[in-house]
């Protein structure tokens, strides 16, 4: 068994935890009320949880701590925080401290004490630390640029991608050299090299079939040793690209089993996509739905 952890996005969700079983069923376990969690990460013995606007009298997004005994069950949640921020997206915990990514007030904030602005038209997206634990990578889908950042917010590096990419997530490769950036504007990847703190573009990658005309939207990205993974909310598809050094070769597009993909994991043999607007989420093994789990509004899964 594993435990895998479902951000259900609605004013009476909250965060299901549920045993993933060696045949690949969701089997319900616990849950835990919050008011609209938007995203998920784990650090200190605990799931930190972004809200996305639990404060009557203000827009601000909230954080909660939900402590994990030793085998995953949850604990109460600790009192909400308020964050200095506008939608709050993302969020990463790097020795001890907590990063989150605004997407509508488009500023990233270091709790507590900063807030970066990033300046007319941000919409920051993603905030991780890179491979090398020295720095703090943003994508920013409103000014298509992905940041690197000092531990306290010291900006390092900027890399401007095509006008219109929409940069929304990356991925990094677990040698380190790489970053894969999935561009929700254009529906296309963008593979990166990454050395030192600094990003460069190697080459751009459609992501979608040639016949596909309607509206698409990529989401979430994961990488491994020989693939990149691709969610599409439209499309609703994962696609698995072929990494082969700085060359990424689509391989195929595998149906997610609902609508709106937002984000997905890989674990063992199976891929578990949260497909928000379908109110479902689905395990696949290979290119089959061999389980779905009805959870209203799922944004977000991560396995522990």
């Amino acid at each position: 068994m594993k435990n895998i952890y479902i951000a259900s996005c609605t004013s009476t969700g909250g965060i299901l935890r549920c045993d993933l079983s060696d045949a690949g069923e969701l089997i319900p376990a616990e849950f835990v009320r919050l008011d609209r969690p938007m995203y998920m990460a784990m650090g200190e013995s605990a799931l930190f949880v972004l809200l996305r606007a639990p404060f009557p009298a203000s827009d601000n997004s909230g954080l909660v701590r939900i402590p994990l005994d030793a085998v995953g069950r949850m604990r109460k949640p600790t009192p909400t925080e308020s964050i200095p921020g506008i939608v709050s997206a993302y969020l990463s915990i790097v020795k001890g401290r907590i990063y989150t990514a605004n997407y509508i007030s488009g500023d990233i904030s270091l709790l507590p004490e900063l807030n970066m602005p990033h300046g007319e038209g941000a919409h920051p997206h993603y905030i991780a630390p890179t491979p090398d634990g020295e720095y703090i990578a943003v994508a920013d889908l409103g000014t298509d640029s992905i940041y690197t950042y000092g531990p306290k917010l010291e900006l390092m590096h900027r890399l401007t991608l095509p006008h219109g990419s929409g940069c929304r997530h990356l991925a990094f490769s677990p040698d380190g050299n790489y970053a894969y950036c999935a561009n929700e504007k254009n529906s296309t990847v963008c593979v990166l090299r990454y050395e030192g703190g600094k990003f460069t573009l190697l080459s751009t990658v459609a992501a979608l079939p040639g016949d596909w005309k309607d509206f698409n939207a990529p989401a979430a990205i994961r990488c491994d040793n020989e693939h990149v993974w691709l969610s599409h909310r439209g499309f609703d598809h994962i696609s698995r690209f072929v990494r082969r050094g700085d060359e990424l070769h689509i391989s195929e597009h595998i149906p997610s089993g609902g609508s709106w993909p937002r984000d997905f994991i890989r674990t063992g043999d199976y891929i578990i996509s949260a497909n928000e607007k379908s109110d479902t989420v689905t395990v696949l093994r290979g290119d089959k739905v061999i389980y779905s789990l009805p959870v209203k509004c799922p944004v977000a899964v991560i396995a522990v």
